[in-house]
């Protein structure tokens, strides 16, 4: 924002936990169960109850890293421990009857309903350790995700994540000065962030795919911030481009103004992402690359535009699940020119994968199988659920798309 406000400090500093993708995953106690040779249904059901908690399998930022990969594999041992048939069913039907499975349409209930909770549940957690005037901080305006994943379409599997989940919350934008509004949201965001982490039952929804599966979190005065920035950006180049045409400044902003004029973005998907996004390349590079993704909203970098891109995207054409305002995202200019996912044209289409096809056949047939093959795609389940990758049945995981987004980054320039 370019106008900035002298105001109060505030009296006491919100502390904050920072949550990140690079810790080893921690190692599971097994207890007196650690060398039996066999469980029943009922220990490995109190054994997976840990497992609500994403740091049994936390991804460690690198999921190549053997070391971390063996951990999470040894924890999920257990399972090989249930030998009885009887034992096995137990468990295979608890895993159902928790995750939803194979009804492909339950699972995505399951999945959105998870978030929902688990944001709620972090709210009124937060609020409860603070008084009264600072409780609206950890009001929730607006949940969502992208609306066009395999969640929306009913085709993801249990422990899968929500693409472009997005939470904002008010934050604070009353009580400092400008640099300081930077730092005190983003403390508040932390906070946030680490509550959700806790709060989330990650069997069901997981945040442990990469990096990017953990919603992304801001505050109202943060969203409102990068907005006007990307906005003053687009006018200064309307500005511009009008004045080599009508050289009086103030005919150059009126023709500027007008140029303006929100459009939707194509309704027809592009494979190619670079040509799809030619406005959102323009933008991101007009502002300095960094070489980090700190937020820094007084001088936002090209790290900050590219990743908050996906959100305002999401904010203006996904699938809202608990909205208060929307006011100045509809109205914004560049909520209506980024296509950076192509949220609108996907909505518009079937973009239907390979593997939901397998997906499908997989839930009518599932309860048909043997108990023995159910436990090992259960397995299979949980570790892609953490971003490992089983080499048992790859036809209901393995992407035909290769990252769409990398060619993208490199024509941004990161």
């Amino acid at each position: 924002m370019r106008i900035l406000t002298n105001k109060t400090k505030h009296s006491e500093a919100v502390k904050s936990r920072n949550v990140r993708f690079l810790a080893a995953p921690w190692r599971l106690n097994l207890g007196h169960l650690e060398y039996a040779e066999k469980i029943s249904g009922k220990e490995a059901i109190d054994i997976f109850e840990k497992f609500k908690l994403g740091n049994y399998l936390d991804l460690d930022g690198g999921k190549e890293s053997f070391f971390n990969s063996r951990i999470r594999n040894n924890n999920l041992s257990f399972l090989d421990k249930l030998k009885n048939i009887s034992d096995k069913k137990e468990f295979i039907d608890y895993y159902k009857q928790l995750t939803g499975f194979p009804s492909l349409e339950n699972v995505a209930y399951k999945i959105k309903k998870e978030f929902q909770y688990a944001v709620d549940r972090t709210e009124k957690l937060l609020k409860s350790k603070y008084d009264s005037y600072k409780q609206k901080y950890f009001d929730i305006l607006h949940v969502g995700y992208d609306g066009v994943s395999s969640v929306a379409k009913k085709k993801a599997l249990p422990g899968s994540d929500l693409d472009k989940a997005f939470v904002i919350i008010r934050g604070d934008g009353e009580s400092y000065e400008y640099n300081e509004y930077n730092e005190a949201n983003e403390k508040l965001v932390n906070e946030f962030k680490a509550q959700l982490w806790e709060n989330t039952d990650q069997r069901i929804l997981s945040y442990n795919h990469d990096a990017d599966s953990f919603p992304k979190v801001y505050t109202d005065f943060q969203v409102k911030s990068l907005i006007n920035e990307i906005e003053y950006k687009m006018f200064i180049d309307k500005i511009s481009i009008a004045s080599k045409i009508f050289p009086p400044f103030a005919i150059a902003e009126t023709f500027a103004k007008v140029l303006f004029t929100p459009t939707h973005p194509s309704p027809t998907y592009n494979n190619d992402y670079v040509a799809a996004n030619s406005f959102f390349i323009k933008l991101c590079k007009s502002f300095p690359k960094k070489g980090n993704w700190n937020l820094d909203l007084q001088n936002p970098s090209r790290e900050n535009i590219y990743n908050f891109g996906f959100i305002l995207e999401a904010l203006k054409w996904g699938e809202d699940l608990k909205t208060s305002y929307d006011t100045y995202v509809n109205s914004s200019m560049a909520a209506n020119l980024i296509n950076v996912s192509q949220i609108y044209s996907l909505k518009n289409s079937q973009g239907y994968k390979s593997k939901y096809a397998a997906r499908e056949k997989l839930a009518s047939e599932f309860n048909n199988w043997s108990i023995d093959k159910q436990l090992k795609l259960i397995k299979s389940l949980i570790l892609n659920s953490c971003g490992e990758e089983s080499s048992d049945f790859p036809e209901y995981f393995t992407s035909s798309e290769s990252n769409k987004f990398e060619s993208l980054m490199r024509a941004v320039g990161l």
